[in-house]
């Protein structure tokens, strides 16, 4: 697999490494016959520093994740059990064995019954007496009983059956992922060992180099053997026992249902571990030029009637659509709002109840759907004000020099404003480049940023100043963040992912890609990068036609990122944010949600719809639907769904 393959590289370059230093040696060692120029040997020396200091830090962090992908992979087999073994199977079996003893009680009455009809009604003929009409009016109702009863007996039968099916298969799903897994990080570590006593015994020679030439005095040859004696037993991978395979599912008997249970959604499954993007070189940004905003609006649609359910979800599924999330009345729950659909004058919100239930607004608001729609701009959501109420504006407009921004008042209506920024309306529009909203200098206003051009070295950053007018700065990053952020597939995200109140800039998805790289606001338009390795989260996103979602999933203060919309997906995979820009990843199984996520035209967003400070995830664009699916976070991974109307 590509794991291998870059680390044969990286072994040949370390074997590489290793004879050049034995040469460096061999030419300053007691009576050697090999001889070098010093120049040749300083530049020998300056490669194995650099190559030195760029490798070694990485076999831990290898180590590392090829852990952790393991035991993402155990965890997934242990939730097989969890969701339906233990506890969840004996109390399937018990309902079956109670279920079992009413039905098999039920039908004795029964015999009883009729037993007693053929005494009561004997000799009757076809006048029978009140005994015996009493008796046979027992037999029906009995039936009738038992009818149900059986009807009981053969769901909670068949639930345990498909239950059992569930696990059995989900355990032998996850089981061939973690052994196929295995096989992969056994042979990664063999050679990531072998590159690590490759490096280590350069390093160990390269101090030998060193001290020759400080000294003076001839390289000892024992010296030399001793620097082959490296440890690598921290490289080791820890192979935890697996859970043991469920019992097989129980035999059905005469009398039992035939049941016709249906299969479970696919597994996702974990990825390799690759590396990260390459380095490369970058310019500053040329400033755009200075044209007109987009045209005046047109005709938009009504309001929906009282109590018709139904009308949002086909505005929702209209062509050109973007789904919105946002708390647009300050309320302190997320809202849902649409723009962009055609002719449209208004913005339709439905404003969450915080237990599912939302109610549609439909306020007139001037220009902004014509605007995004002729423009080939993009809604970008935030308190622009720091009034507690999100607004919306657009970015990217072709030949755009200002910024539209809808503000949020009362009764689910805006007020719009459209003032000319310096340079970041044509930035954002370069092409790749994608544009965030957040907060990136702690002040509870929400700014914009932009990235995504291959040859920009900096993060160009408007500041909100509350009227709708931007102060913009374009500070260079450093390192490979830009060149990084151009790659194929790459997606740009914005969340206070250390948790110090300002928003930061996080990229994901990138070919190859086992890390989700960060660029940490200071505050001044300047950002520090980390690029912390992180298991799975870029593989699961570019194989499944998945979307990310940043929030804070778990209430902790700093945000992080989940995956929904996965083809065939049944968890939901969140990336949780921790410190040093690191994140750790779960992928639990949730009800329903993600296959509705995935469904045609629908689009899904993340906010706080309930108001208990975790964010949740929200799902609409079926033009069939009347409802507004919503995965309420439990705050460890799991999600709570409803599907309220709507």
């Amino acid at each position: 697999m590509a794991v291998v393959g870059n680390n044969y590289t990286m072994l040949t370059d370390a074997d590489q490494l290793l004879e050049t230093m034995q040469h460096v040696a061999s030419s300053l060692a007691k009576d050697s016959d090999s001889t070098m120029t010093p120049e040749e040997v300083n530049e020998a020396i300056g490669t194995a520093n650099q190559a030195l200091n760029t490798m070694l830090p990485t076999f831990a962090q290898q180590h590392s994740l090829a852990q952790q992908e393991l035991q993402h992979a155990l965890a997934a087999i242990q939730g097989c059990h969890n969701d339906h073994g233990g506890a969840h199977r004996t109390q399937l079996d018990q309902a079956v064995t109670n279920r079992l003893a009413a039905k098999e009680q039920c039908h004795e009455s029964l015999n009883t019954a009729i037993d007693a009809e053929k005494d009561a009604c004997e000799g009757q003929g076809d006048d029978p007496n009140c005994l015996c009409n009493e008796a046979r009016t027992a037999i029906v109702d009995q039936i009738a009983l038992c009818d149900a009863v059986d009807d009981t007996y053969d769901a909670v039968f068949c639930e345990r059956q498909e239950s059992c099916g569930v696990h059995l298969e989900c355990y032998t799903s996850e089981f061939d992922v973690y052994n196929s897994l295995r096989s992969d990080v056994e042979a990664g570590m063999l050679v990531r060992q072998q590159q690590y006593q490759a490096y280590m015994q350069s390093q160990c020679i390269l101090q030998l180099i060193t001290a020759a030439m400080v000294s003076g005095t001839p390289i000892n040859h024992q010296d030399l053997i001793s620097c082959s004696e490296v440890d690598i037993a921290e490289l080791t991978i820890s192979f935890p026992e697996v859970p043991a395979e469920p019992e097989p599912c129980p035999t059905p008997v005469g009398g039992d249902p035939d049941c016709d249970a249906a299969e479970p959604a696919t597994t996702l499954a974990p990825a390799t571990t690759l590396a990260p993007a390459t380095t490369l070189p970058a310019t500053t940004p040329a400033p755009a030029t200075t044209l007109a905003p987009a045209p005046a609006p047109a005709p938009a649609p009504p309001p929906p009637p009282p109590h018709q359910h139904g009308v949002f979800n086909g505005w929702s599924a209209a062509e050109g659509v973007q789904l919105l999330a946002g708390d647009f009345n300050g309320d302190g729950k997320s809202d849902v709002a649409l723009i962009g659909g055609p002719d449209w004058r208004s913005i339709p919100v439905a404003s969450s109840d915080g237990t599912g239930g939302y109610s549609v607004t439909n306020c007139a608001v001037e220009s902004m759907n014509d605007w995004i729609r002729g423009g080939s701009a993009r809604a970008m959501v935030g308190d622009f004000n720091g009034d507690g109420k999100d607004d919306i504006a657009l970015v990217g407009g072709n030949g755009w020099d200002t910024v539209p921004v809808a503000f949020a008042e009362s009764g689910g209506c805006f007020r719009v404003t459209n003032t000319r920024v310096t340079n970041f309306p044509g930035w954002s529009e370069t092409p790749n480049v994608q544009s965030v909203a957040g907060d990136f200098d702690g002040d509870g206003r929400a700014d914009l940023a932009a990235i995504g051009h291959s040859g920009w070295a900096t993060l160009p950053t408007s500041f909100s100043n509350g009227d709708g007018s931007f102060r913009v700065t374009n500070s260079r990053l450093g390192g490979s963040f830009n060149a990084w952020s151009a790659s194929s597939g790459a997606r740009v995200l914005a969340g206070d992912f250390n948790g110090d109140g300002k928003s930061d800039v996080a990229l994901i998805g990138g070919p190859g890609w086992a890390s989700i790289p960060v660029a940490t606001s200071v505050g001044d338009g300047s950002y520090t990068i980390t690029n912390c390795g992180v298991a799975s989260m870029n593989s699961w996103l570019t194989a499944g036609g998945a979307q990310p979602m940043v929030g804070d999933f778990n209430g902790d203060g700093k945000d992080d990122i989940a995956l929904v919309g996965g083809n065939g997906w049944n968890t939901v995979p969140v990336a949780f944010a921790e410190t040093g820009g690191c994140f750790r990843v779960t992928n639990t199984r949730v009800t329903n949600f993600p296959g509705w996520s995935a469904s045609t035209n629908v689009q899904a967003v993340a906010g706080d719809f309930d108001g208990d400070g975790r964010a949740d995830i929200a799902a609409i664009g079926h033009s069939g639907w009347a409802t507004l699916p919503t995965a309420f976070s439990n705050g460890d991974g799991g999600f709570r769904v409803t599907n309220q109307r709507v």
